[in-house]
């Protein structure tokens, strides 16, 4: 992207400036600049499945070439590296796409990373559950900017969608454990009901709903994340037992984590 001119960057305000610039993208650079890491050159990553967005021009994805334009390549930096979960590494991140102007437009995102094999299959299995959750039309779901892999150190990156805070974000420290009141209104409490009986309805079982994976969308509004574990085609019991369990959450009866998330989440 240095062979560019002067470049400009700045906050998206227009989804679809930012989506038509990224969509065309088919190579991520990858940075890391956290603690002590700091990446003399980036590594470049391929994209291997499509992003997942309303506001996405439809582009399939690409073969690996011996080179690409500046405009087919976005950067993304990882800032902190703030949790480990059942696919890898969790990271904060800085998503940058430059249009044909020159003008760089930027977005925070959330980063999930693996290099272990079982791990890189995890990420590919929690992409596929949000395709299968997009297909079906789920609302209040993350938009997802993609699968990235590098082909040469076999990393597989899967960037999604970042907001505000959770659920438990919110809530004071002092508030915390088993049984945690939530500051729920009526309105966010049926829309997570809502969104779960969707899910359902799409055939796909979270196994993991907790305060921490209930976010605050930037329109106020819950958004539900985090299908490392979740299941596709889960039995009937399953379905009654987890919005059972949510009523609970929503309500500060649930007593630690959904009981068949280590049984059924790994297909």
């Amino acid at each position: 992207m240095a062979s560019l001119a002067t470049v400009t960057t700045q906050p998206v305000k227009s989804e679809k400036v930012f989506w038509n610039a990224f969509s065309k993208c088919p190579v991520a650079l990858v940075h890391t600049h956290f603690d002590q890491l700091r990446s003399p050159s980036p590594a470049a990553c391929l994209r291997l499945e499509r992003p997942l967005s309303p506001y996405c021009v439809a582009n399939d994805t690409d073969e690996w070439r011996k080179s690409y334009n500046p405009l087919e390549c976005c950067t993304l930096t990882l800032y902190s590296d703030f949790s480990s979960g059942g696919t890898g590494r969790v990271h904060t991140a800085r998503l940058e796409v430059t249009t044909a102007i020159g003008i760089t437009h930027s977005k925070d995102v959330i980063v999930k990373s693996a290099v272990d094999p079982s791990l890189r299959k995890r990420i590919r299995r929690e992409y596929t559950v949000y395709q299968h959750l997009w297909e079906h039309k789920v609302d209040r779901i993350p938009m997802v900017y993609g699968l990235f892999e590098d082909i040469d150190d076999m990393v597989t990156f899967l960037v999604i969608e970042k907001f505000p805070m959770s659920f438990r974000d919110r809530e004071p420290a002092e508030s915390a454990g088993e049984g945690m009141l939530l500051s729920v209104t009526q309105a966010e409490r049926s829309y997570c009901l809502k969104i779960v009986r969707d899910m359902h309805k799409a055939g796909v079982a979270h196994l993991d709903l907790r305060a921490e994976n209930i976010m605050v969308g930037y329109d106020g509004l819950p958004v539900i994340i985090d299908f490392e574990g979740s299941c596709i085609g889960p039995e009937g019991w399953v379905i009654d037992k987890e919005i059972e369990f949510l009523q609970d959450l929503l309500d500060g009866k649930a007593k630690g984590q959904f009981p068949v998330y280590l049984n059924l989440g790994e297909e």
